[in-house]
């Protein structure tokens, strides 16, 4: 397949390659969905570019794509994409040209000024940098050992020990078939295991600071780069979490830092013009909330502007004008996590901007963590952005619950309440379903929908008379998940399958029940925002 895009000369992008001064050549953003149900994601992709610039029937060139060519190419994206195209041709023929392609759903084509293509083009090349350098922090921030207290060393050889007495005695008791109280004796074992368990998990516990305080350094390099005088200020460095976990926010927190700095953060004279101190301030927090960590990068520079936000997003060509019309601060902060978007002009690039990069990056390593990405922003005052994540990733309490033959198990954390519904109590607002409980309208989502599972009386599950719902609740977001049956509450460990999550949007991994069969692990907030 890559020898396929090179062909087409796909492989890297760079602009000093690319005739911006050829006045009959226009420029169009290209955003393509395909339907739901495509079969091979990577062959429609390959089909559609042969369309637009196989050698037989080019009408331009692709010279920019999000995701990048390999990520395509690999299947590492979702049922979007778009390319930045180079044609003498009308935005007319060029649907035209992609509508003779199958499994197609939706196909915009919005022609850009000059100006702003060349700029799209130059980021990509300052992102890529962006991209070396983040690489280049991990390896240095990542955490290859721990230290463990003596006394954690002694409590696990203490537990290993009774653990073996009491499987030894047990052993011998049934090979001689000896009357024992096998009821009892597997209760201790567990009991045991439990202690080893949360031993074990208390020894993978670091501080955060394992990675905070390799931060100022970074941040005083990227000040001097874009000339400004930003402070950085750490609290809560001294919070305990899974060392997997840090290990996986690392690079997410690189890039807000580095938003926050290039994006965030006015010049000296821009502060001083608007009555702020000349230097800026970034404050990088550790705290927890509820059974999550939150970690929050604030500035107190410009704040996200929700117009400019709006008229770059038309300029791109990712809304429409209708969409532009009722466009919300939430539209906004949506909107600036989505490949490839930039409020920057080609004058403000530097070395280390990238806020429509970073952020849908931040985003999809939080979802990928079981966790979840918060912004909020006040023009002139400043932006926060907070995630929340889980403290463990190895073992978790989950409550787990059946749709026709399927288990899911979703994690404990995220459910708030569990409620036994009657049709009655459901309203139907422009197809969208929702109860009213808590005192707010809570929209709902059938699993058997989102799966495509057959239930055991052949119904939809918000189609039927009577509904079990789990209510979940993460952060400020709230919604319910329709299911069949709840089965139970039990602890289980997560195995992350790299194939499954990468392929199957919302779940985060899978379990092995005590009967044997496999659950799939939900990450309901990333099957609701697919």
């Amino acid at each position: 397949m890559r020898e396929i895009f090179e062909q087409y000369g796909l492989e890297e992008i760079n602009s000093s390659q690319i005739n911006f001064e050829d006045k009959s050549q226009k420029y169009y953003n290209i955003a393509i969905n395909l339907v739901e149900d495509v079969k091979l994601k990577t062959t429609r992709v390959l089909v559609i570019i042969k369309y637009l610039i196989g050698s037989e029937s080019a009408i331009g060139k692709i010279i920019q794509s999000s995701p990048s060519i390999f990520d395509l190419v690999e299947g590492k994206f979702g049922l979007e994409f778009n390319f930045l195209f180079q044609s003498s041709s009308t935005s007319a023929k060029i649907k035209d040209r992609i509508s003779l392609s199958d499994e197609i759903s939706s196909v915009k084509v919005q022609e850009m000024d000059r100006e702003t293509a060349k700029k799209l083009v130059e980021r990509t090349e300052s992102e890529v940098q962006i991209q070396k350098d983040v690489q280049e922090f991990k390896k240095a921030t990542k955490i290859s050992n721990i230290r463990v207290e003596v006394n954690k060393l002694d409590e696990l050889m203490e537990v290993i020990g009774e653990l073996l007495i009491n499987t030894k005695q047990l052993q011998e008791a049934t090979s001689q078939n000896k009357i024992i109280d096998t009821k009892n004796q597997i209760q201790v074992i567990q009991n045991l295991v439990l202690i080893l368990q949360e031993t074990i998990l208390q020894m993978q516990l670091v501080p955060v600071n394992m990675i905070f305080r390799r931060f100022p350094r970074m941040m005083r390099s990227l000040s001097q780069q874009e000339n400004k005088d930003v402070k950085l200020t750490i609290t809560g460095a001294e919070m305990l979490v899974d060392r997997k976990i840090l290990d996986e926010v690392n690079e997410a927190l690189v890039h807000l830092l580095r938003n926050a700095v290039s994006h965030g953060i006015e010049s000296s004279r821009e502060r001083i013009a608007k009555k702020k101190s000349e230097g800026g301030n970034i404050i990088l927090t550790a705290r927890q909330e509820k059974n999550m960590l939150a970690i929050d990068v604030t500035d107190d520079g410009k704040g996200i502007d929700p117009e400019k936000v709006k008229a770059t997003a038309l300029e791109q060509g990712l809304i429409s004008e209708g969409e532009a019309e009722h466009f919300t601060q939430a539209d906004a902060f949506n909107i600036i996590s989505t490949p490839g978007f930039s409020t920057m002009r080609s004058d403000e690039i530097s070395e280390v901007s990238g806020r429509g990069m970073g952020v849908n990056i931040v985003r999809e390593k939080v979802e990928k963590l079981g966790g979840i990405l918060n912004i909020s922003s006040e023009v002139g005052l400043g932006t926060t952005f907070t995630m929340l994540l889980p403290l463990s990733m190895s073992i978790i309490k989950a409550l787990l619950v059946r749709v026709g033959s399927e288990k899911f198990s979703i994690p404990l954390d995220d459910v708030q309440y569990i409620y036994h519904l009657n049709s009655s109590e459901i309203q139907d607002v422009n197809g969208v379903k929702f109860v009213n409980k808590q005192g707010a309208n809570i929209p709902l989502y059938d699993l058997s929908r989102i799966f495509n599972i057959e239930t055991s009386n052949k119904q939809q599950l918000l189609d039927q008379q009577f509904v079990n719902v789990v209510l979940i609740e993460r952060g400020n977001r709230k919604f319910g998940l329709a299911v069949e049956e709840f089965l139970e509450q039990t602890e289980i460990v997560v195995k992350k399958i790299e194939e499954l999550t990468k392929h199957v949007k919302g779940v985060s991994g899978a379990t092995i029940l005590a009967n044997g069969a496999v659950s799939l692990i939900l990450d309901p907030f990333t099957i609701v925002s697919s």
